[in-house]
């Protein structure tokens, strides 16, 4: 299979709609505004698309939370956990859960929780795909999404593997250190240590943030695709953090207002069936729809910014918006494009066509066409520093002339004779045909 064989399947296009670059969001450098606006404006482009994958994953989840419930171990934490009155009779020693932590429930849960991480993280690398063709305004099928995800499960699923190790191993380093701070401190390092975990936070997430969409997009490996994250956030870490830490305040914002209504049905669904179980069951599928629904409508939002985030990095750094503008033209939706993926702009993209492991690219601060787009000469010359065409700086003559205070083309200066031994090549005092009336 190629980089992206699964563009060939085709996404859905008409294979007659035009390209209308900047319809969705500018394409060319975006500020921090223009991101979020940007992903605002992926819900309104293709709703359908950018709140379907989401909310399809979370449906699986939700179908996997129900389908492990029948589990009898796992239905009796399940209660422990969402019954209240449960929690009182285990707290008072009279409760029907003799071992509540059961190793099986324990077991099954971590199971399906890392199945469930694994859908939402397809539905999140899979939203890369509408975003990138939005570029040009074309609209993007469910479908094909869906079938870009799995095709490209495999290589997501050994980077979710690979990020989830790296994470943990760089949290429980970072916490272990910011323990020892605390108590050597007597706590007040807490002062410190809270807003240095969370920055630590924005920062890990920032250096994977475009790792998936570098897998489907640009057909790389698991690895590679971390190196490129890393690559496209230099010279952006505080712009690209700051990013995230308002769409981690947005998230923590829906699930406050999320959770009051929440907590409202789950203690009137308890009451109502005075602590029995069915009651404790309602309450837990209510409170997972809609938290499905808040998790899907999150999901799509933060992807489509930080699939722009990755755009506006290509901008600024290989200079993608000049050439997306270039193929734009006269262009069509063949139903197979993804604008920016190594297929299509090959010059600036990561690998070459064709090659299974690809081949390296200039650096990516250069022009994809050989200049560097912003503060360097296209001509290769020095703009400010030297004349543009060869010609000597100030102060020097233009064509080889000397300079000012010098005679032009050899003439003698004003108030001598040319006769006067001048370089005129005029008749001398010793020409006898000479018309100087000066006696000899």
């Amino acid at each position: 299979m190629t980089n992206a064989s699964w563009q060939h399947e085709g996404l859905g296009g008409s294979g007659a709609d035009p390209a209308r670059p900047g319809a969705v969001f500018p394409l060319r450098r975006m500020t921090l505004g223009e991101v979020f606006g940007a992903g605002f404006a992926m819900l309104r482009h293709s709703p359908r698309t950018m709140l379907g994958i989401p909310l399809a994953a979370a449906a699986a989840n939700l179908l996997l939370s129900l389908a492990i419930s029948l589990i009898p171990s796992v239905r009796e934490f399940q209660r422990f956990v969402w019954d209240p009155s449960v929690q009182e009779q285990a707290a008072t020693g009279a409760s029907p859960l003799e071992v509540p932590f059961s190793a099986t429930a324990i077991v099954v849960m971590m199971g399906i929780g890392i199945v469930q991480n694994l859908l939402l993280y397809l539905s999140f690398a899979a939203l890369a795909v509408p975003v990138f063709r939005a570029a040009y305004g074309y609209q993007t099928s469910f479908a094909h999404v869906a079938h870009a995800g799995r095709q490209r499960a495999p290589q997501l699923t050994l980077q979710m593997i690979i990020n989830g190790i790296g994470v943990f191993l760089v949290m429980a380093v970072a916490m272990i250190a910011a323990v020892v701070f605390m108590v050597l401190t007597l706590f007040i390092g807490a002062i410190v240590v809270i807003p240095a975990l969370i920055l630590l936070v924005a920062w890990v997430s920032a250096a994977l943030l475009f790792s998936p969409f570098a897998v489907v997009v640009e057909g790389r490996g698991p690895l590679q695709a971390i190196g490129r994250s890393w690559a496209l956030n230099r010279g952006r870490w505080w712009r690209h953090i700051g990013t995230l830490l308002l769409l981690y305040l947005m998230a923590a914002a829906a699930s406050v207002v999320v959770m009051i209504p929440m907590l409202l049905i789950s203690g009137l669904m308890s009451s109502a069936t005075e602590g029995g179980g069915a009651g404790s069951t309602v309450a837990m599928v209510v409170t997972m729809v809609l938290e499905m629904g808040v998790a899907a409508l999150f999901t799509a939002v933060f992807a489509g910014c930080a699939a722009v985030m990755m755009l506006n990095a290509r901008f600024e750094q290989e200079g993608l918006d000049v050439v997306l503008l270039a193929k734009a033209e006269g262009a069509h939706d063949d139903g197979m494009v993804v604008p920016g993926s190594a297929e299509h702009v090959p010059e600036a993209g990561p690998f070459r066509p064709g090659a299974s492991g690809g081949a390296p690219m200039p650096n990516a601060w250069q022009n994809p066409y050989g200049g560097n787009p912003y503060g360097g000469n296209s001509y290769s010359g020095n703009p400010y520093g030297e004349n543009p065409y060869g010609q000597p700086p100030h102060g020097q003559s233009p064509y080889g002339q000397p300079p000012h205070g010098q005679p032009p083309y050899g003439q003698n200066p004003y108030g001598s004779h040319p006769s006067d031994g001048g370089s005129w090549g005029g008749p001398s005092s010793d020409d006898p045909r000479s018309d100087d009336p000066r006696p000899r």
